[in-house]
């Protein structure tokens, strides 16, 4: 993201140029035979002036769609207007300006000045508004220079040597059109933060729930933030946008026989887990849904941001806190107000012997990061013990290497307490991915995957027979330790 930061501000630079050549070839045409030079220099120069400063207002409108959509459109205006004032440039040198009447001249003022500086000051407008425009790299600025590069290298340099307002018009409309595939370039890797609209009275939370924009489409979902850290990201249609929580509901997938079961999940990081059971996913593809889903989380006004995002992605009546719930209902997430480190090691009678199908541990419920990460004393005991003799207990994410070494020695100490423990590590090295990142947000401490240099990786535990896992889900390679260690039934 950083490599591409000039890219910001080349792109309304060149507009500036474009609309500098444009600017002076309209006022050389308009009066080159028009009587009156100082009057029609006076209109001209208000009518690009204004036409400009229209755009611009027009431009920091907040769009009622797709911010990126918007802006793309808007530089289809400043390349269409430009490709209509070369053909009537053109038009215009062929007829000797139409007798110059004033209709013709009025119309030759609003193609060649007024529209295409109306598209580019609409253009500079909504390049304001993004997150990634500040400094020098601002649209405003940039564009300025660029218009006034534009006017000195016209009239020194370019209409000497071309001597055709038609050529020069055409030589803008490829200024503009490289600025234009400069700024698709970089809206490709922009994401920004984008404040949540209340929905009716369920605005609580949305300080921990942000909607987080992408110039590509598979770049946007929705984030849950916690302190400053991120805890977990949805896909706009619920389901899931991290890897991890990828290769996890393939995984679950071969692993589920039926629709009923109950799951525990610790921590709100594996929520789109926990929405593909209960069927909550727009897309289709779906289970038929899984009962009693309990999600506990020690932030109250976390699990707000996680109910106002299950009433964005999810079907109405999906979502219960744990006040409003009963067993009797199906496919329900149920939400509890429980400190994760509690129900680990406390007395809490929240894990009660063999009363879940599957418990998912979400380690940045405990831990800053994944390298952080370190289990309670006596706390994997209670966690085994809460899961049903066909059962699974997930934990992750981990971090392979790195600062906090090997992870396969600690996940041998896990391997005791269980018949059956497979490590799955993803296939290739973590990679600075500062990019998906908004610019708010910039720096480590909002990190929540595993360090450059490292592997992300998460542990599944079972103690029935099998727990029918793939050896690959979704680029995460399984790791099955050797019998004796875990793993009575060792596969290759």
């Amino acid at each position: 993201m950083r490599g591409g930061r000039w890219i910001r501000g080349v792109s309304p630079f060149l507009l500036g140029v474009a609309m500098g050549i444009v600017a002076l070839m309209a006022a050389g045409l308009l009066l080159y035979s028009g009587p009156g030079f100082l009057s029609a220099l006076v209109v001209v120069l208000a009518t690009q002036l204004g036409s400009m400063a229209l755009g611009v207002v027009y431009g920091i409108r907040s769009p009622e769609t797709d911010p990126v959509e918007s802006l793309r459109r808007r530089w289809l205006i400043v390349l269409v207007a430009v490709t209509m004032a070369v053909l009537f440039s053109m038009a215009w040198e062929w007829f000797a300006g139409f007798g110059a009447p004033a209709l013709g001249q009025g119309l030759g003022l609003a193609v060649l000045a007024a529209l295409p500086l109306f598209g580019a000051g609409a253009v500079v407008g909504s390049l304001s508004l993004l997150p990634e425009g500040r400094g020098f790299t601002r649209a405003g600025p940039a564009a300025l220079l660029g218009g006034a590069a534009g006017v000195l290298l016209t009239g020194l340099v370019l209409f000497p040597l071309l001597g055709s307002p038609a050529a020069l018009l055409l030589l803008a409309l490829v200024v503009a059109s490289s600025g234009a595939l400069l700024q698709g370039r970089s809206l490709q890797r922009l994401v920004w933060a984008q404040p949540l609209s209340g929905d009716g009275g369920h605005a609580t939370g949305q300080e921990h729930l942000q909607a987080w924009v992408g110039g590509r489409p598979e770049r946007s979902r929705y984030v849950l933030m916690d302190q400053g850290r991120v805890r977990g990201a949805v896909a706009p249609d619920g389901g899931p946008f991290l890897p991890v929580d990828r290769a996890l509901i393939e995984g679950i997938d071969g692993w589920i026989e039926s629709d009923r079961g109950r799951a525990l999940f610790l921590g709100v990081g594996r929520l789109p887990l926990a929405l593909h059971l209960a069927g909550a996913r727009v897309s289709g593809g779906a289970q038929e849904g899984t009962a009693g889903i309990h999600v506990m989380e020690g932030s109250p006004g976390l699990l707000a941001g996680v109910e106002e995002l299950i009433r964005r992605v999810g079907e109405p009546g999906l979502v219960r806190s744990a006040q409003a719930a009963s067993e009797s209902e199906s496919a329900q997430v149920i939400l509890q107000s429980v400190p994760v480190e509690e129900t680990l090691t406390g007395s809490s009678d929240h894990l009660p012997p063999t009363s879940f199908d599957l418990v998912v541990l979400d380690t940045l419920a405990l831990a800053p990061t994944p390298a952080a990460f370190r289990l309670p004393p006596g706390a994997l005991s209670r966690l085994v013990s809460a899961i049903r003799p066909e059962g699974v207990l997930i934990v992750g994410p981990l971090q392979d290497g790195g600062s906090c070494g090997p992870l396969l020695d600690r996940v041998r100490q896990m391997a005791r307490h269980v018949s059956r423990t497979s490590l799955y590590v993803a296939g290739r090295m973590s990679r600075d991915e500062d990019e998906e990142l908004p610019v708010e947000f910039h720096g480590p401490w909002v990190r929540s995957r595993p360090e450059p240099g490292s592997r992300p990786a998460f542990v599944v535990l079972g103690g029935g027979r099998s727990t029918g896992w793939p050896d690959r889900v979704d680029g995460y390679l399984r790791v099955v330790l050797d019998a004796g260690e875990g793993s009575k039934e060792a596969e290759a």
